[in-house]
């Protein structure tokens, strides 16, 4: 197990634990919970460290056939249901802000996997991505009058989730993305020869 925290700041904790692939689902639900009661002073968290959570529950559920109970899709999904922004984006605590294309992402990756977790699993991906909450989130992705910092490579990352979860046609996200991304390629690295050692 790791707890990772800001020295000083029992506020900004991340707790990975890797479990062998063999564990029980009983196991893993249980030290769930044991991390939801030590976490519950602490407030909400954040939605940066959360989305990783969330997708790990995901990968569970339908990549490895984990059953993970409906009472916890429908806590991810209120949670990102209440604390989505009035201009549809998420920011990185619940609260007043604007919100950022990371967090956005990262909200709207989390409500959709949620709510296509209470529809069955992948085969409710097409109904969740319909929801009026993941379409403001796409909207305010979209829509950010603010250009994305594309040196932010989390930002990318997470759009990048996005935009595949929410099935978001490339020309719209991926485009605008890659050829950012080339621009800042520094051309005589792609030349460099690879250092030994």
């Amino acid at each position: 197990d790791f707890l990772v925290h800001v020295p000083g700041q029992m506020t900004n904790l991340l707790v990975v634990e890797v479990k062998p692939s063999t564990a029980s689902l009983s196991k893993m639900v249980k030290d769930l919970r044991t991390l939801t009661y030590f976490r519950r002073g602490l407030g909400d968290g954040d939605n940066s460290n959360s989305q990783f959570a969330v997708l790990s529950l995901w990968a569970a559920s339908a990549l490895a056939g984990y059953e993970v109970p409906a009472r916890t899709w429908e806590r991810i999904q209120a949670f990102y249901a209440r604390t989505q922004l009035p201009n549809g984006a998420w920011g990185y605590v619940p609260g007043p802000s604007n919100g950022t294309g990371s967090m956005t992402s990262a909200g709207l990756c989390s409500y959709v996997y949620a709510t296509a977790g209470l529809l069955g699993g992948v085969a409710g991906l097409p109904i969740a991505r319909k929801s009026p909450v993941a379409q403001r989130g796409v909207d305010a992705l979209l829509a950010d009058p603010q250009p994305h910092d594309y040196r932010n490579y989390y930002f990318v990352y997470a759009l990048e989730r996005a935009g595949t979860v929410m099935a978001i046609p490339e020309e719209r996200w991926y485009v605008q993305g890659a050829r950012a991304l080339v621009r800042q390629q520094d051309p005589e690295s792609e030349r460099a020869p690879l250092q030994a050692g």
